[in-house]
């Protein structure tokens, strides 16, 4: 619903809109948006608006223009089912001699509107999971947007410190919970206006999106989780004590710090092109 009063332009606040219909799946039948005088009438702003919330989602990568066809929701341009060990943020910042903290932007129980979210952790219509999103930081600067989903047995992660303690510590050790893997989709693409604000960065800036689902020892389903952060280069660091690869496994960030991501393979070459790489600012050969 719009917001009249709000400082957010209408664009914007339109393109949100969007973006929530594309994601809980509103027009996943012909994966293209309607006409823009259909969106127009459909969303009650004028046409001029329309035109500029969907330029908007074509400069994240959410939607694509095809003259003369329409436009057409983008599938994943950087698409790999990764197998990946589980690591926390704040290992990987202790690691890298920093201090990770939270900004917690919603701790609720609610029901989950995007599809993939239901289908991840395999809730039907109408049911609850509790949603952890926080920004996350690296002695106090951005690094990450988190959007996480847990099951409702894990209500209980909503009553610890979620600005300072780790999730997956907690788990562990006082919950005896082993998180061990998950499975990730991986794909270059620009903030919105709110994401660009929230991090520190551009509008203009390439971003990697991640999104997946990760699993307990047991087998069991733990959470769904999409993430924004920030790619960039930085200089090599530490997770866990081991020393980092420089090829396809690990990400790297602005400010110094390196994400792990996901066990190179031949597979991730054959899927990348031969020899490649993404460090610095490599990604622009996946846009």
């Amino acid at each position: 619903m719009l917001e009249y009063n709000s400082a957010v332009p209408f664009y914007e606040q339109v393109a949100r809109l969007i973006r929530h219909d594309i994601e809980t799946g509103k027009f996943s039948d012909t994966n293209r948006l309607p006409s823009e005088e259909a969106l127009s009438q459909s969303y009650a702003v004028s046409r001029i608006t329309i035109r500029r919330a969907v330029n908007e989602l074509v400069e994240t990568g959410l939607v694509e223009k095809k003259q003369g066809k329409g436009t057409f929701i983008c599938r994943p341009k950087l698409h790999k089912d990764f197998k990946y060990p589980a690591t926390s943020f704040s290992d990987m910042c202790k690691s890298n001699g920093m201090h990770a903290s939270s900004k917690v932007l919603e701790a609720a129980i609610v029901t989950p509107k995007k599809v993939t979210v239901c289908q991840r952790l395999g809730l039907v219509e109408g049911e609850k999971a509790v949603r952890i999103m926080r920004l996350r930081l690296a002695d106090k600067k951005p690094l990450v947007i988190e959007d996480v989903y847990f099951p409702m047995q894990y209500a209980y992660l909503l009553s610890i410190d979620l600005e300072h303690d780790s999730l997956y510590r907690y788990l562990r050790e006082e919950k005896k919970v082993e998180v061990v893997a998950g499975d990730l989709t991986l794909r270059i693409a620009h903030p919105d206006a709110w994401e660009a604000k929230i991090l520190g960065v551009s509008r203009n800036e390439s971003l990697l999106r991640m999104s997946g689902t990760t699993y307990c020892s047991t087998g069991e389903i733990l959470h769904s989780c999409d993430q924004i952060l920030i790619l960039l280069s930085g200089k090599e660091a530490k997770v866990h004590g081991q020393q980092q690869i420089s090829r396809i496994d690990r990400y790297c960030c602005r400010r110094g710090l390196w994400f792990f991501i996901a066990p190179c393979s031949r597979n991730c070459n054959n899927h990348l092109g031969k020899g490649s790489t993404i460090l610095g600012r490599t990604e622009k050969q996946y846009q």
